[in-house]
């Protein structure tokens, strides 16, 4: 596995666990909003069955317009997008903090616009989780180092030069099923066939 491999599988790792710890407090926000969600409804009147299913018209609206600003849609359905994201992300916010001011407490409606602030802080990150580009070339000296360590300890000491074009000869190809086969040098050649 060469370098830039080894730096691609390690980019992609971090940022397959970076989303799933941002999916995962994603998903607490969301149970948390839902909650407050059902309180409004039940405030306002609405039946157990239909309150506990507000959220569905509020959080899920938010959700789903966040799925419709993907740059894999055109320009017209990714507006729409934002538009349902907003309304969703604002009528959340309305019944989190509504939440806390039904009960006259300041302390419980900041809790609630703090939620939807995560919500939406975690969703922006995860979303614009960035991988690094690695300059492989200012790396070449800590590999010309390393490879001098690594013929140190074989037991022979070669300059990363050495080392490189020992490298080059192993990874060279070979017949399959054939050992390679070594060549005469050009002053061998000229003494067996010269007249």
């Amino acid at each position: 596995m060469n370098d830039k491999t080894r730096i691609a599988n390690a980019v992609r790792r971090a940022k397959a666990v970076a989303r799933i710890i941002g999916t995962s407090l994603l998903a607490y926000g969301l149970f948390l909003s839902a909650g407050h969600i059902t309180e409004v409804g039940h405030a306002i009147g609405l039946a157990g069955h239909e309150a506990a299913t507000l959220f569905v018209f509020v959080d899920i609206l938010a959700l789903y317009g966040k799925l419709l600003t993907s740059k894999l849609f055109v320009a017209k359905t990714r507006r729409i997008g934002y538009k349902l994201m907003s309304l969703g992300g604002a009528l959340s916010l309305g019944c989190n903090v509504g939440a806390g001011l039904l009960h006259g407490n300041v302390g419980r409606a900041a809790y609630g616009a703090g939620i939807v602030a995560m919500i939406v802080l975690i969703e922006y990150a995860t979303v614009n989780i960035k991988g690094k580009t690695v300059n492989l070339a200012e790396r070449a000296p800590r590999k010309a180092k390393a490879a001098v360590v690594t013929a140190q300890s074989n037991g022979k000491t070669w300059s990363p030069a050495r080392r490189a074009a020992h490298e080059a000869r192993k990874a060279s190809p070979v017949s399959p099923g054939r050992p390679p086969v070594a060549a005469m040098s050009a002053a061998a050649m000229d003494a067996e066939f010269s007249d």
